[in-house]
């Protein structure tokens, strides 16, 4: 499947909140932007989820 037919399946919301359930019951660590789980439920899961980065 070339790469810019899975852009859209990364963006639905559904896809996007399992993937944060995944990692938070995966304990997850930090990836390559430095941005931790608590960083991220500090600014707000669902604002982290549907905003650009």
């Amino acid at each position: 499947m070339p790469l810019y037919a899975v852009f859209p399946l990364l963006y639905r919301e559904d896809v996007l909140s399992e993937a944060w359930k995944r990692v938070k019951a995966n304990k997850g660590s930090s990836g390559v932007d430095g941005i931790e789980i608590e960083d991220i439920e500090t600014m707000g899961i669902e604002k982290y989820l549907t905003e650009p980065h």
